[in-house]
């Protein structure tokens, strides 16, 4: 099996998903299959892939968090239609959708 490694991405300081709309600079999109580098470790001097288990939850949640863009534009339009940011809202459901899915640890 051979590791395909993202070295632009390995480089950064951080990695994020970004949504297929989002624009700016620094926002990468790594094909299918490849390795970002908060899937890797070092053991032994040598890169290898981390066990999701090995992965905290903040660097889970930082990598599927919107963009802060496409963030505040959320907030924006909710503030515009609604004349308040509620918890039924676009902004909170896409946070929470994240924390539910990586809960902090107990």
């Amino acid at each position: 099996m051979k590791l395909k490694v993202n070295f632009e991405n390995l480089l950064s300081k951080s990695v994020s998903s970004q949504p297929d709309d989002a624009e700016g600079p620094n926002i990468y999109d790594a094909p299918e299959g490849w390795v970002t580098s908060q899937r890797l470790k070092l053991v032994d001097g040598q890169l290898a892939i981390a066990a999701d288990d090995d992965i905290p939850y903040t660097e889970k949640r930082r990598s599927e968090y919107p963009s802060v863009e496409a963030q505040l534009d959320m907030i924006y339009h909710e503030l515009a239609e609604q004349g308040a940011i509620s918890s039924t809202g676009a902004w909170f459901n896409s946070r929470k959708a994240v924390k539910d899915k990586y809960p902090k640890p107990v």
